[in-house]
């Protein structure tokens, strides 16, 4: 039986273009041990989070806890396998997503790669990047994907910290710096899937690549450093700079649709043609760790997992001043428009901005909006009345 868990009316005033925290859309919140790296897994079906703690597996359509696994020492990066079926941990182990007995682990005991590693299914390996003043060479190292045994090395000039692999398998950012005493000198490269030199991207005397992703057809690469840039592979044309917005991490859809960016305790949702933001928010959180395919993300801070969705934050109004009277039941919620005049047109969507109710009402009436049909635990009921919109979450658990 479905009971009302969450329920929360949006009553603050609009201003200045930028919503208040207490406005943004989570779906919902999970409050765990210094987190380090959130992933979805590609049904859309389960959040993946490493903390501190280990492993946590979570419900992604309703945050619950489906496994743990208990690691000493905490968990860095994570990585999952196309399929879904696999997870890979940064200190060598593979861990089953269903099959919770289903871990390998690796015979390296003692060694961890960084938290930034990729997984290069079309060569079967797992390739890092590292930067040790006092290591003059292997500043490129691999694993076989299905073993974990060592691959060569491959030797770089450089002091390597980020590495991104292009969807189709063909390219590999890298950005670092070429001074490794004093890590200044910023740069990022673009190689072949053999570890050639196609392009210098970047340099910068001072400011380092905070973040970099490439579009899912693999024929742009965006980053940032102070400011954004978009470099695209197959032209000739120079990398295009757009000033001031200095997002600290992004995540692009499966769809190249959105950027979700992040910086200074602010979430903007981007175009990616022309870099303009969309919307923006206030939100207490350090990173964007993960967009799947239906345009739900993964984002938080060092305690604070929030689970949100892209169509659902875009649909959101802000509330002009309205106040009203509702209650909340099991099937449906009853609004008191009895001190209100005019037509409100009143709207029932879920996360996916499906839309269920929209009816125009008369001021002066008792409504009801009905929604015991409907699947999704999480809807938005908007109020607008001539451009004044509330808004009220309601949040159905089991």
């Amino acid at each position: 039986m479905k009971s009302i868990l969450i329920l929360i009316a949006v009553v603050t005033s609009y201003s200045n273009g930028l919503f208040a925290q207490e406005e943004v859309d989570t779906i919902w919140t999970r409050q765990l041990n210094q987190i380090h790296d959130a992933k979805i897994t590609p049904d859309g079906h389960k959040v993946v989070v490493s903390t501190d703690e280990g492993i946590y597996i979570l419900d992604a359509e309703s945050g619950e806890q489906l496994h743990f696994y208990e690691k000493d020492g905490g968990m860095g990066g994570i990585k999952l396998s196309s399929d879904g079926k696999y997870i890979y941990s940064n200190d060598l182990f593979r861990r089953g997503v269903d099959d919770y007995l289903d871990i390998t682990e690796f015979n390296h005991k003692g060694q961890f790669l960084p938290r930034d590693f990729i997984i290069d299914e079309q060569s079967s390996r797992i390739i890092y990047a590292t930067c040790n003043q006092w290591d003059e060479a292997n500043r490129i190292r691999m694993f076989d994907l299905e073993t974990l045994s060592p691959l060569p090395s491959v030797y770089s000039d450089y002091c390597l910290q980020q590495i991104r692999i292009s969807p189709d398998g063909n390219y590999i950012a890298i950005s670092g710096s070429e001074n490794k005493v004093d890590y200044t000198d910023y740069l990022l490269l673009l190689l072949d899937s053999e570890f050639n030199l196609i392009k210098e991207v970047y340099r910068d005397s001072s400011i380092s690549v905070s973040d970099m992703e490439f579009t899912s057809d693999s024929e742009s690469l965006f980053f940032t450093a102070g400011d954004f840039y978009t470099f695209n592979i197959n032209d000739e044309e120079p990398v295009k700079r757009t000033e001031g917005r200095g997002y600290s991490s992004f995540e692009i859809n499966d769809t190249d649709e959105y950027f979700v960016a992040f910086y200074n305790s602010k979430i903007s949702v981007l175009n990616p043609e022309d870099l303009m933001e969309i919307k923006k928010v206030e939100f207490p959180t350090s990173s964007i760790w993960d967009i799947d395919k239906d345009n739900n993300f993964v984002s938080g801070a060092s305690y604070n997992l929030r689970y949100m969705n892209i169509d659902l934050l875009l649909s959101v109004e802000p509330n002009i001043n309205s106040k009203f009277n509702f209650r909340l039941y099991q099937n449906h919620t009853s609004i008191d428009l009895s001190d209100q005049s005019g037509l409100w047109n009143i709207t029932l969507i879920d996360i996916l901005g499906n839309v269920y109710y929209n009816q125009i009402h008369r001021g002066g009436e008792n409504i009801g909006v009905p929604y015991s049909e409907i699947q999704s635990p999480y809807l938005l009921l908007i109020l607008d009345n001539n451009g004044e919109r509330s808004v009220i979450k309601i949040f159905r658990g089991e």
